[in-house]
Formats: structure tokens, sequence, C-alpha cells
């Protein structure tokens, strides 16, 4: 019996001495791509810490992260903006520009932080507000410091030939904002979904390709978007301007991203006209 013992322990150390089977490795962005298979998925920079500053974003497999906004409410971080070749990606999809992958990253996070807040019980500093008030706005400011730092460091290291347009084309946020102020870009105006009882709180009604901002009602002393429950009505009407926002944004990326359905604009003009309609309409209601 001693002697099986014994020679069960030098088999277990002969083992460890020759090394365990190498772990599974993950495939890079580049690999994945090369290999026409689906980008791997960035890890999780999600905690649930209490709150507030964050150390850094996620990193990239390889380069820079575009996504240079580092705070994040109880430890919920915008996910990293990565480039391979002349496109950039966030959360497994791909971008032409730079500043729609940093933006859509920032959206992200703010849908996230919202989730946070409603299954937290809507607590300071976790709230609905924070998420898509103070904090997106930040964010989305930081998107566009980033894109015009990387526009102007292109333009210093390169020279005055024409070349230096292609070589500064990834930060491309003069043509962005230039598409996103254009407030004569077509759009359809129709009457938005009704509530099943009282009045649609979401006043926005122009929509780009007819895709409209989602309903907003009112029942007892709670406000209804999309299946969610809201405490305040600019809560519920903001995220419904979101919700319209991604909508087109998805649209726009199955259409080819061609004008006036593109991304820059839905966005850009539409999404800060639907939240300053949204304002207005809290306000006339005495909010």
């Amino acid at each position: 019996m001693r002697t099986d013992a014994v020679l069960l322990a030098v088999l277990a150390l002969a083992h460890l001495a020759a090394g365990a089977p190498a772990p599974f490795r993950r495939l890079t962005n580049r690999e994945a791509i090369q290999s026409g298979l689906p980008l791997p998925m960035p890890h999780s920079t999600t905690t649930t810490s209490s709150a507030a500053p964050s150390s850094a974003p996620g990193s990239c497999t390889f380069g820079q992260n575009w996504q240079q906004y580092t705070d994040g409410i109880a430890g919920i971080y915008a996910p990293p903006v990565c480039q391979s070749g002349n496109q950039w990606y966030q959360s497994g999809q791909a971008y032409n520009f730079a500043i729609d992958a940093i933006n859509q990253s920032c959206y992200v996070q703010m849908d996230k932080c919202q989730l946070a807040a409603n299954q937290g019980g809507n607590k300071n500093p976790l709230t609905v507000a924070n998420c898509n008030g103070p904090q997106i706005q930040a964010c989305l400011a930081q998107a566009q410091k980033t894109v015009n730092g990387a526009a102007s460091s292109s333009a210093s290291t390169t020279s005055t030939s024409s070349s230096a347009t292609t070589t500064s084309k990834p930060a491309s946020s003069t043509s962005t904002t230039t598409s996103s102020s254009a407030t004569a870009s077509p759009s359809t105006t129709v009457p938005p979904p009704a509530c099943a009882s009282g009045g649609n709180w979401q006043q926005y009604t122009a929509g780009i390709a007819g895709i409209n901002a989602p309903p907003v009602c009112q029942s007892g002393k709670y406000w209804y978007q999309s299946g969610q429950q809201y405490n305040f009505p600019i809560d519920a009407i903001n995220q419904s301007c979101y919700v319209q926002m991604n909508n087109c944004q998805l649209a726009a990326n199955q259409s080819g991203n061609k004008s006036p359905l593109t991304v820059s604009n839905c966005n850009g003009a539409q999404i800060q006209a639907c939240l300053d309609q949204a304002k207005t309409t809290v306000k006339n209601a005495g909010y």
C-alpha cells in the first residue's frame, strides 16, 4: 500500500515537471479579422464597486484605446475603442470613423449605467439622471477632443502633400461635425406612436428615414418607455431619444451610411434636438 502511494506521488511530481497543457488562447482582433472570424468580445471592465472615478478604461489587444473617457459612475466604464487598419471597433462592431465608434462606446456606458441605476434603486450617485446627463455629455465631449487631437497630431507629422489628407482621414471630426450640425438634412416628420391611455410625453416628432423615438407614457406616479419604468419624466424621455438614436445608427450602418441616414446625423443634430425637446416638455408640464 505504501509502495503504491509513493509511486503515485512520483508520477504526480513528474507530471508537474513536464508542465500542464497550455491554456486555451483567445484570438487577437487582428487574427480574427485575418481569419474571417467574429471579433472576440473585449474583457469586461464593469465592477460592482460603489462609486465614482475609474483608474483607466479597458485596453486594446494592440494599439491605443481611442476611448479616453476614464470616469465611470459605480465603476461602470465605457468599453474600449480599438483601431485595426482603417476601421475602428467597439464591442465587436466596425466603424469607418473614429468619432462614431467612440460616441457609441459612450452610449454603451450610458445604457449599462442606467440599467444598474434602475436595478440599484436609483440612489445617488448611481442615478439615471447622472448616467444620461453629466456623464454622457462629458464622454461625448472627450470623444470630440480625442479625434481633434488625433487630426492635429497627424497634420503636424505629415507633409503638406495630398498624402497628408489621406493620413488624417481616420479622425474625421471635421466632416462629422459638418454633417451632424446640418439641420437642413432631410428628415421625416410623423406623429409619434400613441400611448394606450393619456398623452405621449415624447413630443419630438422628427425622425431621419421615419425612425421615431418610442412613446413615453405615464401611469400613476411613474413613466414608462419601452417597458422600462422611471420615476421622473425627463429620464424616460431622454432614454426614448437614445433609443431612437441607436435604432437610427443601426439602420444607417445596415444601409451603407448614406446621407441623410448616416451615423453622424443620428448621433448629432437629431439626438440634440430630441433632448432639447425633452427639457421643454417637462418644463411646460411643471417639472
